[in-house]
């Protein structure tokens, strides 16, 4: 009697797990915590501009093609002449105005308060891309 042994499951376990790891997965999981985490570095950025809702507005988060990088900054285009890049510079770091006594309006530093408070959340966010792969991970067996 011939001795047998199925490792048909085994197999698929297998192509299941080559396909997770192919690059093309992982910056699946990349991009999708990268949305995830630009979104909170746009609520961040806006919630440090109170009293200027439209330059909070213009505050939107851009996406690597490849998923990997996220960045929040003004969107394109002007408004009343002036880029809204160059706007949102000169609040952000402040500016000359021959309208005040020193000369000078202080910048209000929201971009580099939540940068600052992104560094606080690094943990948090390196936990969101472990459990995206976690949950691939887990998904073979099914």
């Amino acid at each position: 009697m011939a001795q047998s042994l199925d490792i048909s499951d085994l197999i698929e376990f297998n192509r299941k797990l080559s396909d997770v790891l192919k690059k093309k997965e992982i910056r699946k999981c990349f991009k999708e915590a990268h949305q995830i985490v630009g979104k909170e570095m746009e609520r961040m950025v806006r919630s440090g501009l109170p009293g200027s809702r439209r330059v909070a507005r213009w505050q939107v988060s851009h996406y690597g093609s490849g998923g990997g990088y996220t960045a929040t900054r003004a969107e394109e285009g002007d408004h009343e002449g002036y880029a809204k890049g160059y706007i949102t510079n000169a609040i952000e770091n402040g500016h000359w105005s021959p309208l005040t006594a020193n000369f000078r309006v202080k910048g209000l530093g929201f971009y580099a308060k939540a940068r600052s408070e992104l560094k606080r959340n690094a943990q948090k966010n390196a936990k969101i891309l472990e459990h995206k792969l976690e949950e691939k991970l887990q998904n073979l067996g099914r």
